[in-house]
């Protein structure tokens, strides 16, 4: 009977601890659970920013072909800008009879651009004349491309022996 009731008392401290490890267990399989629940969350996360990542590659990289186009046009814009100086401002009559321009087309050039003066109205302002548009001597690519809306609304001056002469009008 004693080795029935140490019997008895090992299967209650085997049962104790059995029922220990298993409540242990169970605390476990828990956290196991709710790691793999952060682990699934994180991967998906990881997930989203890889693909924010990648886009943000690809918009870093459109970006650098349209800042290197962008450069590209500016070199383009400056040297032509500079063509333009050289064809409207810089040269002189004299350069034009060593390129070879007879004297008509000279006479022609000397019409067309002696004396010739811009204007611009803003807001309902009009500015002083200059030698190109509004005084800036230095903008001859501006002038270019403003001329044919200056030219709206002008109305003739004079009439010399080959072209008219022009002034503002009013709008």
């Amino acid at each position: 009977m004693q080795e029935m009731n140490v019997l008895q008392d090992q299967t209650m401290v085997l049962n104790v601890e059995l029922q220990q490890r298993q409540t242990e267990q169970e605390k476990l399989l828990a956290q196991r659970d709710d790691v793999s629940s952060q682990l699934q969350e994180v991967t998906r996360a990881n997930s989203r920013l890889l693909e924010q990542l990648t886009e943000l590659g690809q918009e870093k990289d459109k970006l650098q072909q349209e800042l290197e186009e962008t450069r590209k046009t500016a070199e383009k814009s400056a040297l032509e800008h500079q063509e333009q100086e050289k064809a409207f401002d810089r040269v002189q009559h004299g350069d034009l009879r060593r390129m070879g321009f007879g004297p008509r087309f000279i006479g022609w050039v000397r019409t067309l651009y002696a004396g010739v003066y811009s204007c611009v109205r803003v807001n309902g302002f009009l500015s002083g004349p200059g030698g190109a548009v509004g005084g800036a001597a230095g903008m001859p690519a501006l002038s270019a491309a403003l001329r044919p809306v200056l030219l709206r609304g002008r109305r003739p001056l004079t009439t010399g022996p080959c072209t008219p002469g022009w002034r503002p009008g009013r709008s």
